[in-house]
């Protein structure tokens, strides 16, 4: 039996004994009695087998563990609008408060969680690359998978004659395909997107690569149905979807100003409430003042963990809910008590 496997069985074990013993409810009372509040971060709600290339296991969720999701939420917490969190962190109650939000717009969040989000009414915040809503552009981490899938795959019969030191080093990397595809956006994370992009042209060339795209974001008109239900608000992802970390000044900036200035063009969110979201958790000092500046009401992270009173709007704190980790009701409980 694999280690992974062994690991997982022994968590399942633990989890289930503490639910029994009601370890987790009293914990959740007990923050709740604090003035605590969690906010939940997905991305997507797929089943990984009907996606053309590799998902990343921390980046779904499955339709039937995601309403599974919402039923123990619906039990144990007070759902509430991630506005209400953020303006009224001094409510005490026996239930803490929560909310749900999403990542990227993907346009499964309209087919599959939306859907059973309406059918258990509870509300959630998106946060939407505005560039990508409506196009069958691709995240450049996507093009990368389907690059290194033609690669893996196909072997191409010359070797690569280039000088790019980063490209020879992914051609380096062994391993199957799905670690291979993990290992290279680690890899490319640190750089910017205009040096992504060259990389990754350049190794499309090389591997005689030509990818067509199918409509992986939701579409504007579809944006304004789940806004319609009341039940979905909209946030900004930025235009494109950049890690700010990387970029020069002036084009955090642009990504600020233009993002929020589209998502009030389309009447999908209201100019005086924009939450804000970095990309890949990528933000400093510097660009929390920016975001600040530009106008925005708060902005979620990807630093995990849950949100006292004292938190700043700024840089709210999420819990990444994934298949593997919360795929049983004692193991979403677990997930949620940090344990």
């Amino acid at each position: 039996m694999a280690v992974q496997q062994l690991k997982m069985i022994v968590r399942k074990t633990i989890a289930g004994a503490k639910c029994k013993l009601g370890v987790y409810q009293s914990q959740y009372k007990r923050l709740g009695k604090s003035g605590n509040s969690v906010i939940l971060m997905y991305h997507r709600i797929i089943a990984p087998e009907s996606f053309a290339e590799h998902v990343e296991p921390g980046m779904y969720v499955r339709p039937e563990t995601f309403s599974m999701h919402c039923s123990v939420l619906r039990h144990y917490f007070d759902v509430v609008p991630l506005s209400e969190i953020i303006s009224s962190k001094d409510i005490l109650s026996s239930k803490p408060r929560c909310a749900i939000t999403f990542d990227d717009g993907w346009a499964d969040f309209y087919q599959n969680a939306f859907p059973i989000l309406k059918a258990a009414h509870l509300p959630s915040t998106v946060y939407l690359p505005t560039n990508f809503i409506g196009t069958d552009m691709q995240f450049w981490t996507d093009t990368c998978a389907a690059i290194l899938k033609k690669i893996c795959h196909e072997k191409p019969e010359l070797p690569y004659q280039g000088t790019s030191p980063v490209i020879r080093e992914i051609l380096q990397i062994k391993g199957d395909y799905i670690s291979c595809v993990d290992s290279v956006i680690k890899m490319l994370k640190p750089y910017s997107t205009g040096e992504i992009k060259k990389i990754l042209d350049e190794l499309a060339q090389y591997a005689g690569c030509s990818h067509t795209s199918l409509q992986t974001f939701m579409t504007w008109n579809e944006v304004k149905t789940c806004l319609d239900s009341g039940l979905v608000a909209f946030g900004s992802h930025t235009v494109n979807h950049l890690i700010l970390t990387a970029e020069s000044r002036q084009t955090v900036h642009d990504e600020l100003r233009i993002s929020k200035e589209k998502l009030i063009k389309e009447q999908v969110a209201d100019p005086s409430d924009i939450s804000f979201c970095y990309p890949n958790g990528g933000y400093s000092q510097e660009i929390t003042q920016m975001v600040k500046m530009a106008g925005y009401s708060s902005a979620v992270t990807t630093k995990t963990g849950w949100n006292s009173a004292m938190s700043e709007r700024y840089n709210l704190r999420r819990i990444g809910m994934h298949q593997d980790m919360t795929s049983t009701r004692s193991l979403i409980m677990a997930r949620l008590a940090m344990q």
